[in-house]
């Protein structure tokens, strides 16, 4: 089950599997990766060609159509993307949906792939240990563990009381195990998983990134509420509708033109990296 594997970043939390809760949901950077993959306009492509590149060439005149501001997609025409892509396709599977986003991603987070683990546990969690502590019970056992460099054979007298025992495996454990502390416990850069974020985030970032970028090409789960102007600058408004402040240096100097200015390069740059991310999730790196 996912909830006994290891994630180095968190894992969702659903609440419900029927009914999952969205702040939950949005809490793992894992969802933030899954929703940019359906973002990216030549992978969604590539699920409905399902999985073969030569069938996208029809579709290509269309799909370059579409307004670039409105999109994001990653290269068919270099090789490199093409087998970066097709690797993507193979773990990650088709991920477009219609509905709720949330049951989408429950659903595809729990689906069972060929190892008969869920999707989620498949591709992020670290790898299932093949040993792990124990009692030897017999000889082969014994004989096996002596051998092994990565194991630790201990004889631990049963007569002793706990606490000495205790300060003995202590002792024992601290000078053959190195400890990791800090950062490096969690630093997504030391997993082993099948895939891995390429950097430590906060998924309220990437939540924001996002909001703006749904807001941008009207596929928000909020619409812009209805007390922002209309006749504001879209990007303003868009800025006011996902809380981004604007700090004046010089407040008594600053005015209205300065502030939505500055609110737009905000949402601009929030849209490059929506953006980035979107393609990067094509070719498996996040964010």
């Amino acid at each position: 089950m996912t909830d006994l594997r290891h994630f180095i970043s968190y894992a969702p939390r659903f609440g419900s599997y029927a009914n999952p809760v969205r702040s939950k949901v949005e809490q793992s950077p894992y969802y933030w990766w899954w929703y940019a993959l359906t973002r990216n306009t030549t992978y969604s492509d590539l699920c409905e060609a399902g999985g073969d590149f030569s069938l996208l060439a029809d579709s290509q005149t269309e799909t370059e159509q579409k307004d670039d501001a409105q999109r994001a997609s990653t290269s068919t025409d270099s090789p490199q993307a093409h087998s970066g892509m097709l690797k993507v396709y193979e773990d990650f599977g088709d991920v477009r949906y219609d509905g709720d986003r949330y049951r989408a991603f429950c659903d595809w987070w729990r689906n069972r792939v060929n190892t008969n683990e869920q999707r989620g546990a498949y591709l992020f969690a670290e790898p299932l240990r093949g040993t792990w502590t124990r009692v030897l019970s017999d000889e082969d056992d014994l004989q096996s563990a002596w051998e092994d460099e990565a194991q630790i054979v201990i004889a631990l007298p049963v007569y002793q009381t706990r606490h000495h025992a205790h300060k003995s495996l202590t002792r024992i454990v601290r000078k053959h195990i190195a400890e990791q502390k800090g950062r490096a416990v969690s630093d997504p850069r030391s997993s082993k998983a099948r895939y891995h974020l390429n950097t430590a985030v906060q998924p309220r970032a990437l939540k924001l990134a996002f909001d703006i970028w749904d807001l941008r090409n009207d596929c928000a789960v909020d619409p812009i509420p209805q007390r922002i102007p209309k006749t504001l600058p879209d990007n303003v408004r868009i800025a006011r509708a996902v809380g981004l402040k604007y700090n004046a240096r010089d407040k008594d100097g600053a005015t209205k033109g300065d502030e939505h200015r500055n609110l737009s390069t905000q949402v601009a740059r929030y849209l490059r990296t929506a953006r980035s991310m979107i393609e990067n999730a094509a070719v498996g790196t996040f964010p």
